[in-house]
């Protein structure tokens, strides 16, 4: 079967539950190309190992010896330890969870919270524990990353708490499962147990699977008693292929379902949990705050709101150097800044903090750059400086703008109307665009960044880019990372709207035109070409 296909896992999937056929949660499972084959006594595995390496020969295909093990009494299987006594997380994987680092950006919180989650079957109140760390992620396109105190706790109390993580038992369906549910201000609990016989004969209460969900801004609205209700709602739902058909007793420390099915006056909502929880044959048991400490720890565990002001606030030291750039070029910067690209293909700007503005920035002049530092010690604004100073074109206006000399060998008219589109600020050239907008709209949450980036304010400046450096601004605009290889007309809106120089477009074109990547990796616009046909000659 071909790599990459959509639907290749479901067909793979689909052919090996035709494969084992009845043998299927009889003595054997299988999840694509594991399959787990499983037995009370030794001679009955012989038995059940015979019928499916046949059931595999007849249907033409073949296992790869050195991936196989054989009469195992413990074995990992995906991702879990599986034995008699029950299911325990992998040792393999919980080392991966041991060893992570604490994140440093939204998308590293992401992807513990993904590892995790995947045994939060072994985790009582994950939900609640895993709080501030879910409270961190929403919404984080529009505020910086701020790692708590909060935030540090509940990332050391979800890694030890996998790595200490018990054995969940299997289930029997011949015993009756015991629903324990409880809820809080903020989340919802439920553990799924039955009391099962050990070892040493005692009976003992063993747990089957814990699950647990936060609230919705919405939910934490509802009351106490409705609170309780949507925990046995979300219990039986979770539970479903447990409980569904069987009589099964829960616990809980409230009186929900009593008052759910006693009240009269049932809203549109309360009136569906009814008759969710109708579908099931339950047996309500209710028992004291003081004997539920197993779910109520839900309630009781004192995890505050993490609160982020909208207000844009400073979350690293800037340099002296730094003045306004746009904050959604921050949320780019943030990915790239911690990729593991080499700085020396792809610099990325360092050094960033953002910073609330609640009036037009003032200063000498009146646009606003700064400096972009590219690598470690280049300054993009001070080379395009430097280079139109030594540029021949540029260096008789910068001349005649600070000393007003006109030079020797040029021609008056023409060269004072090039003086008039120009102006000096700071010893650099800007040229002087007309536009009927004569005021820039103010973001008065603004960011800051060490590096290079021209902005404008009441007038249209644009920075004069000498020929050595049009290559070099081309390729920034363009190849950077941040620039993500744009087509020839976002490149030269980008460029137009802060810099200039003669024949821009035209030299936009050519650049992206010309990109190696571009040319590799884009899709090609151009229609295909039609079928060949012989040319026919109707005339000698």
């Amino acid at each position: 079967m071909p790599f990459g296909l959509t639907n290749a896992p479901a067909t793979f999937q689909r052919l090996m539950d035709l494969v084992l056929g009845g043998l299927k949660w009889s003595c054997a499972l299988v999840y694509l190309d594991d399959i787990i084959v499983y037995s009370p006594t030794f001679s009955s595995h012989l038995q059940h190992l015979e019928s499916v390496l046949q059931q595999i020969q007849e249907n033409g295909l073949t296992l790869h010896l050195s991936k196989c093990q054989f009469c195992k009494t413990k074995l990992r299987y995906l991702g879990h330890v599986v034995s008699q006594t029950g299911i325990e997380p992998d040792p393999e994987k919980i080392r991966a969870v041991r060893d992570y680092p604490v994140p440093t950006r939204f998308k590293e919180v992401r992807t513990f919270l993904g590892l995790t989650s995947y045994y939060r079957r072994f985790i009582k109140n994950y939900a609640t524990i895993a709080e501030p760390l879910i409270s961190l992620t929403r919404n984080s396109d529009n505020k910086p990353f701020q790692w708590t105190s909060l935030c540090q706790q509940a990332f050391d109390h979800l890694r030890h708490l996998l790595i200490e993580a018990p054995i969940i038992a299997y289930p029997q369906f011949d015993k009756t499962f015991i629903l324990q549910l409880d809820a809080s201000d903020f989340g919802l609990s439920a553990i799924l147990a039955q009391k099962l016989v050990d070892d040493d004969g005692v009976q003992r209460e063993h747990v089957i699977g814990y699950a647990s969900r936060t609230l919705t801004s919405s939910e934490r609205k509802f009351s106490p008693t409705e609170r309780e209700c949507l925990a046995i709602v979300y219990g039986c739902s979770h539970f479903r292929p447990y409980l569904e058909g069987v009589r099964f007793t829960i616990l809980t420390d409230h009186k929900a379902h009593k008052w759910l099915h006693q009240t009269k006056d049932h809203n549109s909502r309360l009136a569906r949990w009814a008759m969710q929880i109708a579908a099931y044959d339950v047996d309500v048991q209710h028992r004291s705050g003081a004997d539920n400490t197993n779910c109520d720890a839900l309630s009781c565990a004192p995890i505050d709101d993490l609160s982020i002001s909208n207000d844009s606030t400073v979350v690293q030291e800037s340099s002296s150097s730094s003045t306004v750039v746009d904050p959604g070029y921050l949320l780019v910067l943030d990915y790239f800044y911690h990729c593991s690209l080499p700085s020396s293909q792809f610099p990325i700007p360092i050094s960033l903090h953002r910073t609330t503005n609640s009036s037009s920035p003032t200063s000498s002049h009146s646009i606003f750059c700064a400096n972009i530092h590219f690598g470690d010690n280049i300054q993009l604004y001070e080379d395009i400086r430097n280079a139109q100073w030594n540029d021949a074109e540029l260096r008789p206006l910068i001349n005649y703008l600070q000393t007003q000399q006109l030079p020797d060998d040029t021609e008056s008219p023409k060269f004072h109307k090039r003086v008039s589109c120009h102006r000096l600020v700071d010893g650099a050239l800007y040229r002087v665009l007309h536009s009927s907008q004569s005021n820039v709209e103010d973001n008065s949450s603004t960011a800051i960044c060490s590096t290079t980036r021209l902005f404008r304010s009441h007038e249209q400046l644009r920075l004069v880019i000498p020929k050595s450096k049009i290559f070099d601004l081309l390729s920034l605009a363009h190849d950077h990372p941040t620039a993500a290889h744009l087509g020839h007309r976002k490149t030269l809106y980008r460029l137009s709207s802060r810099f200039y120089w003669s024949h821009m477009r035209h030299d936009v074109e050519a650049y992206v035109r010309a990109c190696e990547l571009c040319q590799k990796f884009k899709a090609s616009n151009k229609k295909p070409d039609g079928l060949m046909r012989p040319i026919v000659e109707n005339e000698p």
